[in-house]
């Protein structure tokens, strides 16, 4: 994809967002969460932001590199409160990520991992670096914890 574009629901109206000039990767994965857009590109191996609608702002639609060095980066989610389903359960939640780190939730969606932002002075990661599970302790008097797609549930 070398371009970022929107259109109606009936493919009309067609707008360019963004576009990728060859030298720079394109993106691989986005997700939208209000005027923005985040991917991940191979290229640097990171996540991506930019204001898909302000141009005179001070992102103007630029490409802005969140993380770099990943291990490529696949696929991309938002999670917020106002953007997702309120019953599904959320690892990063209660994470023990500080505030100049990312939550990161593994491909199982039972797991998260910190990782600190690009040009972080200040980025002391958990205790381990291992996954942590969002199942370990969830349930109480004897439950068993099982995952139903993202939801953790007692049985």
């Amino acid at each position: 994809m070398r371009y970022i574009g929107s259109s109606d629901l009936l493919g009309g109206n067609v707008a360019v967002v963004k576009k990728f000039p060859r030298d720079l990767a394109p993106a691989f994965s986005i997700d939208v969460f209000e005027s923005f857009l985040y991917g991940t590109t191979y290229l640097e191996n990171g996540i991506f932001f930019m204001d898909k609608y302000n141009k005179d702002g001070p992102y103007r639609a630029r490409f802005t590199i969140l993380m770099k060095g990943l291990a490529r980066p696949a696929g991309l989610v938002v999670f917020q409160d106002q953007k997702q389903q309120q019953e599904i359960g959320n690892p990063c939640k209660d994470s023990t990520c500080s505030g100049n780190q990312f939550c990161l939730i593994s491909s199982d969606v039972s797991q998260y991992s910190c990782q600190c932002l690009n040009g972080s002075e200040d980025c002391p990661l958990p205790p381990t670096d291992e996954p942590i599970d969002i199942c370990d302790g969830y349930c109480q008097n004897g439950g068993t914890c099982e995952l139903f797609g993202r939801d953790p549930t007692c049985t």
